[in-house]
């Protein structure tokens, strides 16, 4: 270890203390909302001598992109929007960097904090709801530079900090971000690992979703009586098609687990691509009536090198190629529309210099090389990679229970993660 990387070392565990009081001041700042949580984070980036802007997602944003379209068109105001705040640190450098996490939570979390729970502490863990997702990535992120600005190592890039709109796909956010800013050399997400395994894993893969909603109508039998039981076979029962269509997609999912194979993808789940049921919505509530129709919900999960327009025509090829074959069925009868979920998928090369400079710094302050993990879908590491062209990776803090009141970080590796993000701001990334 340099001298300056052992200057920060010791000074994030002198200064222990103050770090830890900063992440319990921005959970106890977040149960207030999201408004009062992003004007305590722009006072703290001016307290700490950087240059800070706000913005909120513009309409033109939030359609000029796949994910949240039907909600946005159906129920405008149940995409969540707000204050994004972004500071900018160190001047000009050889190389520039972005360190982003999210200050929106999870809206359990406001239900927990109105039940009563807030803020506890174990010998180990730092209890709060919203704590791991994401507040503990902002306030990190806020003590590292703290951490650079009071020690003796220079800075080694021009620095981004952004505390932005994460959740619902960071369609009123993050994506907003990258199309405002100029792009950054390197982008680190600080946001603990939803696998729970801390700083052991840094998240480069981010799997595309593609959530569809399959309609299929039924087809009345002729006959006057109120009871169809009796009558069901001269009808057409859209159920039934729901369920063969289940699982002819089940099977077709296999050809593109073969068509778009990824190693590190199959070796953490077993496949590269996989189909997912989730919901069947029926129009009408007597069991003794044909419904008139029927919509299969679900979702597709694809792996970097496939594009999400090449799963969207092979989902609608493998849909049309099931009525075709299918006598008793018409194209009219059948119609697919897109939901929510909906993101491409990227990954970052681990080549790239912020990749082995990262995973340099995690064995550094913990004594273990990091594996690389490919296990999320619609991250947003996504966005950097996919608008800018930067490369882009995620880490943080162990952490569990994500969305319960019981919501935790691990108190030793939240001050590693202030550690590493420091080494990180004085380490050259050519």
């Amino acid at each position: 270890m340099d001298a300056d990387s052992e200057q920060i070392h010791a000074q994030v565990l002198e200064e222990r203390s103050r770090h830890l009081r900063r992440l319990r001041d921005g959970c106890r700042v977040s149960f207030g909302g999201l408004e009062p949580l992003q004007g305590w984070v722009a006072d703290e980036v001016r307290t700490l001598g950087g240059a800070v802007s706000e913005f909120e997602a513009t309409e033109s944003a939030l359609v000029d992109q796949p994910a949240y379209r039907p909600t946005l068109e159906e129920d405008p105001d149940a995409v969540w929007t707000g204050t994004n705040v972004v500071g900018e640190f160190f001047g000009d450098q050889s190389s520039s960097l972005l360190l982003y996490a999210h200050a929106d939570t999870d809206p359990a979390a406001v239900e927990h904090v109105r039940a009563g729970y807030g803020v506890e502490e174990t010998d180990d863990r730092i209890i709060a709801p919203g704590i791991a997702d994401d507040v503990s990535g902002l306030t990190a992120i806020l003590s590292a530079l703290e951490v650079v600005e009071a020690s003796d190592a220079e800075p080694s890039h021009a620095v981004t900090v952004a505390s932005i709109l994460g959740k619902q796909c960071g369609v009123a956010g993050t994506h907003e971000l990258v199309r405002r800013h100029e792009p950054t050399d390197g982008a680190v997400y600080v946001h603990p690992a939803e696998s729970g395994t801390g700083l052991s894993e840094v998240k480069v893969g981010s799997n595309g979703v593609l959530e569809f909603e399959v309609t299929i109508r039924g087809v009345q039998p002729e006959t006057s009586e109120l009871h169809h039981t009796l009558f069901a076979e001269a009808g057409a029962n859209p159920l039934s098609v729901a369920a063969r269509l289940g699982g002819h997609l089940e099977a077709w999912v296999s050809t593109l687990d073969e068509r778009y194979h990824h190693r590190a993808v199959e070796e953490l789940a077993g496949r590269s691509a996989g189909v997912l049921l989730g919901g069947l919505d029926v129009d009408g509530t007597s069991v003794y009536r044909i419904p008139d129709a029927c919509r299969l919900r679900g979702v597709v999960s694809f792996p970097p090198g496939a594009s999400l327009e090449a799963i969207r025509e092979a989902f609608e090829e493998a849909v049309t190629s099931f009525v075709v074959d299918d006598p008793n069925l018409s194209t009219d009868r059948v119609a697919v529309e897109w939901g929510d979920l909906v993101a491409d998928a990227a990954e970052t090369d681990l080549s790239a210099p912020v990749a082995t400079r990262t995973a340099a710094v995690l064995e550094s302050v913990t004594g273990r090389s990091p594996s690389w993990y490919y296990g999320h879908a619609a991250s947003d590491i996504r966005y950097p990679m996919q608008y800018w062209g930067t490369e882009a990776l995620g880490f943080g803090p162990r952490a569990g229970d994500m969305g319960e009141p019981t919501e935790w970080v691990d108190r030793s590796e939240y001050l590693e993660t202030v550690t590493a993000l420091a080494r990180l701001l004085t380490t050259p990334l050519d």
